[in-house]
């Protein structure tokens, strides 16, 4: 939507990596992988809101006061809670500066960190279009009345923030299991593996009774 290409894959077919190449232990690839992704997830949720880069909570709320702020009432309540999201924001980066200084790997405060992160930005760019009212339908003009395209570019570039690598969606599939220690698993009952769910068993019964089963 914006122009401009940010997503690049690449594949390789058949290709064999000498054992000298062997980057850490072997068998703990996926291991040394997640530190990566852990330092990425760090890297792209600092700064800017798009990934680093572009305007932040703090560039909207500084354009807001320098042009006499929102008499808006539910444009003033998205601010308050904009900036609230930006201060929980802040508060996880200070952990994730902490495991830094004590020589730790980022741990799940920078999964965290970065699934907030994304849907703060598209937060940031919604609302920075709304205050720009009906002059938002053009590509110029920015939040209240501000000669800056660049809002445009970012309000139209944030849906990738959640979309891309599916990032959000395995970030929720890891977190309970890096925040707990404990193994994610999905099942639909409270049954061991191999045994039938023992609310539906008393439900078949009850219907070869003719009867309800008692709630």
């Amino acid at each position: 939507m914006t122009g401009i290409h940010t997503f690049n894959e690449v594949f390789f077919d058949d290709v064999r990596i000498p054992a000298a190449n062997l980057v850490g232990e072997e068998n703990r690839g996926w291991a040394l992988a997640k530190v990566t992704l852990a330092n990425e997830r760090v890297s792209l949720s600092t700064g800017g809101a798009l990934w680093g880069m572009g305007q932040s909570a703090s560039d909207l709320f500084d354009l807001v006061k320098e042009r006499g702020g929102v008499a808006d009432g539910p444009l003033r309540q998205r601010l308050a809670a904009l900036y609230i999201e930006a201060e929980i924001l802040r508060l996880i980066r200070l952990r994730t500066v902490t495991a830094a200084v004590q020589g730790r790997p980022p741990g799940p405060e920078a999964s965290i960190r970065k699934a907030l992160a994304d849907e703060h930005g598209q937060n940031i760019m919604l609302l920075a279009k709304d205050l720009a009212g009906s002059q938002g339908m053009l590509s110029d003009p920015g939040p209240l009345g501000v000669a800056d395209p660049s809002w445009n570019y970012g309000f139209f570039f944030s849906p990738a923030l959640t979309v891309a690598v599916a990032r959000q969606r395995c970030s929720a599939t890891s977190l309970p299991s890096a925040c707990s220690g404990c193994p994610t698993t999905s099942t639909s009952s409270w049954a061991r593996p191999g045994e039938r769910p023992i609310r539906r068993r008393g439900r078949r019964r009850a219907r070869r009774r003719g009867t309800r089963p008692a709630r």
